[in-house]
């Protein structure tokens, strides 16, 4: 068993070239993932292999009061 198994993990930049990559690894070694990105670089596209595995949220986490609401 992987140590990442039902982790829970916030991937920010998930949507971004490394991000996605992360996001799927880290989803096939068994973490809970919560993918968030801006999409100002990233796309949607990027997530397609785990897409129906993560839980995404289109954020800019450099706003405070974007974090609070979520």
């Amino acid at each position: 068993m992987s140590f990442w198994h039902e982790k829970k993990v916030l991937v920010t930049g998930a949507a971004g070239l490394l991000g996605s990559h992360a996001t799927e690894l880290l989803v096939d070694l068994g973490a809970d993932i919560t993918a968030a990105d801006d999409l100002s670089r990233g796309h949607t596209e990027n997530l397609r292999l785990c897409k129906d595995k993560i839980r995404f949220i289109e954020a800019d986490l450099r706003i405070p009061e974007v974090c609070h609401v979520l």
